[in-house]
């Protein structure tokens, strides 16, 4: 058992019962990915780090938590004389990539290795139900990290394993009806000194957003399953003793001549996810006007409709002089659509059409996922800021089963002029506004988010106490 507070991995530490014979070995298990997301034909690096240290007689009880922070000091001096608290027997990794259908709401299937969605289902990192059907996209052989390696009480052993993910991913998605989940499997089996072999394993999944599904409808059935693929696996010790390479900052690539003779795909993505930079960074301003009573009150300004994860949409309300109609508040949701198509839908669940696709896309979800208000009156401009900025966001994607959309919703409340003449008169404090809210629904492209290249943002740490 473990949780993670402020981005901290807090391990629980299990009884003595639990643990095994009383003043035995214990081993921590923790892996991190060199970046926080991914674009499809990247090659990912993951540091993955072994600690052993002893359970003392007098070890706490369970539900007490016991923060580790980060252990892999490969460099700290470990006494030569110590006994080996914990031997790892073996501990292998694999690569996977899974699409989690929920057959309750859409009928939809891959066809190809049975065998391999049922590795797949095995790496999926919660329960699912019977209703929930497994593909596997991709899923490598089971490549060896360590076996046999002993371990010292405070003693750390650190590793890097790399791999090449595959052309043409979807990005990561969990939605209704619909999942897509990458990861690297850990798993082995390790002892202590008078304990039996027991089981480890961890899951680190890989956050992947694809550009190029921006652009271009993704179809699944003809890419997958990915069988054959070369994963180009390498996995290397750290050194013992610090180099530049080492206590240099990360890349966010990895070259061939910089990996020994480990061969990098030549990577396309990286066309891709300038093209997705260059549409966030478009400033065509669009201008959507709302008509009152067949006359002209406001319009709408948009910097950009296309809109980078990180950053935030900007635009302006220019309020008009209509004689009849006067603009009071502005109502605003930002609105995150996980459509299907509508041929996959099962008979019996309600789906509403998505306006300006005919009857080819249907709205399986709508997420409201922040509410705005803007105040108009007796103001010639507004301007006003919609941010992006949670890192967790959905990019927008395209494929032949699922399509995540972006919107802003806007309704306009507004009065006649000739009750805010009468209101302001009579010195009244409310202002009687009208029943009928106009509606304006500006359709977004959010695009992924920028990554620097001489700083990436490190994944966050995974950690497993056994």
């Amino acid at each position: 058992m473990a949780q993670i507070i402020d981005n901290y991995f807090v391990p629980l530490l299990r009884t003595q019962k639990e643990v095994g014979v009383a003043g035995g070995g214990a081993m921590l298990l923790s892996a991190s990915l060199h970046r926080r997301w991914y674009a499809p034909g990247d090659v990912v690096r993951s540091e993955v780090c072994l600690h052993g240290f002893s359970n003392p007689l007098d070890s706490v009880s369970n539900g007490v938590a016991m923060h580790f922070g980060r252990m892999d000091n490969y460099f700290a001096d470990i006494d030569v004389d110590a006994p080996t608290v914990v031997r790892v027997k073996s501990l292998v990794a694999q690569v996977v990539g899974a699409c989690i259908v929920d057959s309750r709401r859409i009928q939809y299937g891959l066809g190809g290795d049975r065998a391999m969605d049922e590795r797949c289902r095995i790496v999926i990192e919660e329960t699912l139900s019977k209703d929930h059907n497994v593909y596997g996209l991709f899923c490598s052989d089971e490549f060896s990290l360590v076996s046999n390696l002993p371990l010292r009480e405070r003693e750390s052993r650190g590793l890097v394993v790399n791999f090449a993910l595959p052309q043409y991913l979807p990005s990561s998605f969990r939605g209704q009806c619909i999942r897509f989940y990458y990861a690297l499997y850990l798993h082995g089996f390790y002892c202590g000194p008078r304990n039996s072999n027991a089981p480890v394993k961890l899951r680190i999944p890989i956050q992947v957003f694809s550009a190029q599904a921006i652009v271009t409808p993704l179809l699944l059935p003809v890419s997958f399953p990915l069988e054959r693929f070369d994963f180009q696996e390498k996995v290397s010790f750290l050194q013992s003793a610090p180099s530049s390479a080492l206590t240099g900052p990360l890349q966010s690539q990895l070259v061939p001549s910089e990996v020994e003779d480990f061969h990098a795909y030549v990577l396309s993505k990286k066309a891709l996810n300038t093209q997705a930079s260059q549409l966030s960074k478009q400033r065509t301003p669009l201008q959507f006007p709302l008509s009152l009573d067949g006359e002209l009150a406001l319009t709408v300004v948009v910097a950009s409709t296309t809109v980078m994860i990180g950053e935030s949409l900007n635009g302006i309300f220019v309020v008009q002089g209509n004689r009849n109609s006067q603009p009071v508040k502005i109502l605003g949701s930002l609105e995150f659509l996980e459509c299907c198509s509508a041929k996959h839908v099962r008979k019996g669940i309600f789906c509403h059409q998505l306006p300006g696709w005919r009857k080819e896309l249907v709205v399986a979800q709508t997420r409201v996922m922040e509410e705005f208000d803007w105040v108009v009156l007796d103001r010639a401009t507004v301007p006003f800021s919609v941010p992006l900025t949670n890192p967790n966001t959905y990019a927008s994607m395209h494929t032949d089963v699922v399509t995540l959309c972006w919107q802003l919703r806007l309704r306009f409340l507004w009065c006649r002029s000739s009750e805010l003449r009468q209101c302001r008169a009579s010195c009244r404090e409310e202002l009687k506004v009208e029943k009928e809210e106009p509606e304006l629904v500006v359709p977004l492209i959010v695009v992924p988010p920028s990554q620097s290249e001489q700083h990436p943002c490190r994944g966050a740490t995974l950690q497993v106490l056994c």
